[in-house]
């Protein structure tokens, strides 16, 4: 199982993509399946609008059950890559939990990619959600989450410089997975 970890903006998910189609590994994108679960009025998803509504963060048990929900056999994710899971330290204790009595070999990655470049980044996709206070407040959140995320896995983590072409971040991985497998 990879993981790729990474601010919004990273390229996690165009690296996502690329593993998926030269490896031929599913990828589970957290972002997708929650904006489905929403669209769809699922019970989770009406659960997770409840908390959006008022402005509130959703609880990561809630995102845990989504994820689950979703992958109900967790043999069916044991060569899946992962991009927006975990994003909390509860989310990556939760994880382990379900793969603690399995043989999946975990790989993790993070996506490097300095602030400025990350703003700029996101300024440039022209989304009406990527306003210069909601990028700055996403970022804020982004590494006050990360940090115990990255303390808890320790040296597991493979840190890459996203600051640089897609061909060269996914040429970073390509060759750790090639020395590790």
């Amino acid at each position: 199982m990879i993981i790729l970890l990474g601010a919004p903006g990273s390229g996690k998910g165009t690296q996502s993509y690329r593993l998926s189609e030269s490896y031929n590994i599913p990828y589970v994108c957290m972002g997708d399946i929650v904006r489905n679960e929403i669209k769809t009025k699922t019970v989770l998803g009406k659960k997770m609008i409840s908390f959006i509504d008022k402005g509130d963060l959703v609880p990561d048990s809630l995102i845990n059950d989504i994820f689950i929900s979703n992958y109900p056999v967790l043999s069916d994710i044991s060569d899946a890559i992962l991009d927006g899971y975990p994003r909390t330290l509860n989310q990556a204790k939760y994880l382990s939990s379900l793969l603690e009595n399995s043989s999946i070999d975990l790989y993790i990655f993070l996506i490097d990619v300095p602030d400025k470049t990350l703003t700029e980044r996101l300024l440039s996709r022209s989304r009406s959600d990527d306003t210069l206070d909601v990028i700055t407040n996403r970022l804020e959140t982004y590494h006050r989450e990360i940090k115990p995320i990255l303390e808890y896995y320790g040296n597991r983590v493979v840190k890459l410089d996203g600051n640089c072409k897609v061909d060269l971040v996914f040429n970073q991985i390509s060759n750790y997975l090639k020395i590790s497998t």
